[in-house]
């Protein structure tokens, strides 16, 4: 027996099918991504529940088989701001690796999201956004959210004033905004919060972004060796415990990498009149930035833009306010915080002053193992920017516009020259290899254990010019490795066992 469905109920039916898939999502929203441990291996997911049973996360890594997806329940979920907010803790995931996820619940599924895990090579740029006060000047806030994702950085900075009262209205409308950051290829972009004035306690940063610590201030490390970002909490007191926690980081752990940075809200010196000086933070802090090579410090609070020379502190003739311009080992303060704000004059530069303006904006930081690229990027001038497809690895998009300092758009600060010296002077207790008239090199290395492989042909301006990555077992090797495309020059060979250096020489091309 056949059945004959009217022309008009048929079209009923199929658009009750089309609907269908709207009807069954989950009842969530308001997504964001964080970090509380290794950037390279792990993702902290966070959302709102508005209604639906057994919110979960499911994901995969892209490229694994449809059927090997993991699920993952909140590890925390606590009410703030009339909001119920739901934070899964990802753990043992694959560094530089993209994963696809859904967040389901009993009514269905989100739309799907990706995030991606930094990188936990030092050769592999970072990229971030670096900024402040987006406050209540939601048009402007909007279109530096919308900017940020078109860009693809790896994370964001965000040194604190998110609102302007710390309202429940105001924070619902500020992570409704923060979607706009979501990319053209639907990529959660990870925030790393610090604590501004307009927020009323540190609480509000655990309860809506699940910071690793209670007192708002941590560090978090990228690309092996490259970079350890410390992010300071100005609302806390300076002396005391939170300075002997960066003071103890900084020995045991800063030395370490390649770059250090700092953010943090107040800025030390404003530059404008109409902020206060904050003298415990140049007690505190600014000595130690200097002690230990901290290279750049991202302030906001002030609602202006600004860049320094290097600087460190100083007393004497040369000193302005209690800094000296110092081009070898200072200390270069970005921000101050303009993502939306209202916008202040900047009339307070100092001698040791770059470059200062009054316009809205946020800092692109590009780390690499040699120099660290940094744009102060102009929204207004940037609506017809075009979206990056995907990460990105220090690509600029077409359409955004940088602010010229010095007449540049871009400024470079150049990577720690100290440390290529000692390895080049290493390298060249052995004879010099001349790799003149050959095709070919074969590099003899032991290893004790199965370890992943990394020979590198360094410049002394520590660009690396070749790589190649192995995986080997326990043994002893005599690697030929093609060398044909290696430029004419001087290099360092590095040979290293799971990122540990195990063979330096000096060659020639």
């Amino acid at each position: 027996m056949t059945f004959s469905v009217p022309m008009n109920k048929r079209f009923g039916i199929l658009l009750l099918l089309s609907l269908i898939p709207w009807l069954i999502q989950a009842r969530t929203g308001r997504y964001r991504a964080m970090w509380r441990t290794d950037p390279a291996t792990s993702m902290v997911i966070g959302w709102e529940a508005f209604g639906g049973r057994q919110s979960r996360v499911i994901f995969q890594s892209v490229g694994q088989p449809a059927d090997q997806w993991k699920v993952h329940y909140p590890d925390k979920k606590v009410a703030s701001k009339d909001m119920k907010n739901y934070f899964a803790r990802l753990e043992g995931l694959s560094a530089d690796t993209r994963y696809r996820f859904v967040i389901r619940d009993s009514e269905g599924d989100s739309p799907m999201m990706y995030f991606h895990t930094a990188p936990d090579d030092p050769s592999t740029p970072i990229t971030f956004i670096a900024g402040g006060d987006s406050r209540n000047n939601r048009s402007a806030r909007k279109r530096l959210n919308l900017l940020a994702g078109q860009m693809q950085p790896l994370a964001i900075l965000f040194s604190g004033d998110m609102t302007d009262m710390c309202t429940a209205r105001e924070w619902q409308q500020w992570l409704d905004d923060w979607q706009l950051t979501i990319t053209s290829d639907r990529r959660l972009i990870p925030i790393i919060a610090a604590r501004g004035n307009h927020e009323t306690s540190n609480s509000i940063l655990e309860d809506l972004f699940d910071i690793p610590s209670p007192d708002a201030w941590y560090a978090l490390s990228f690309g092996g060796d490259l970079l350890r970002v410390y992010t300071l909490n100005s609302l806390a007191p300076i002396h005391g415990r939170q300075t002997r926690w960066l003071t103890d980081d900084l020995q045991q752990h800063g030395e370490a990498f390649t770059w250090r940075i700092a953010q943090y809200h107040y800025p030390i010196r404003p530059h404008t009149r109409r902020k206060k000086e904050r003298l415990d933070q140049l007690e505190a802090w600014a000595g130690l930035f200097h002690q230990h090579k901290v290279q750049l410090a991202q302030e906001s609070d002030s609602h202006v833009a600004k860049i320094t020379w290097p600087i460190r502190p100083g007393k004497g003739p040369e000193s302005y306010e209690g800094f000296v311009r110092d081009d070898q080992e200072g200390t270069v303060y970005i921000g101050e915080g303009s993502w939306g704000a209202p916008l202040r004059p900047a009339d307070d530069d100092k001698p040791w002053t770059r470059a200062s303006g009054s316009f809205h904006q946020f800092n692109w930081l590009c780390f690499h193992s040699d120099r660290l690229e940094v744009r102060v990027i102009q929204a207004d001038q940037s609506a017809g920017a075009t979206a990056l497809p995907t990460l990105s690895y220090g690509r600029i998009p077409d359409g955004v516009a940088s602010w010229l300092i010095d007449g540049q758009e871009e400024l470079i600060l150049p990577g720690p020259a100290d440390e290529m010296a000692a390895i080049i002077q290493d390298a060249e207790r052995f004879p010099l290899i001349d790799l003149d008239g050959r095709s070919s090199l074969q590099i003899p290395y032991r290893l004790g254990s199965t370890s992943e492989i990394r020979i590198e042909f360094t410049n002394t301006l520590r660009q690396v010019v070749k790589s190649i990555r192995l995986h080997r077992e326990a043994g002893n090797y005599l690697e030929g490795i093609d060398i044909r495309d290696l430029p004419r020059g001087r290099y360092v060979l590095i040979v290293y066992a799971d990122n540990k250096p195990i063979m330096r020489r000096l060659v020639q091309q």
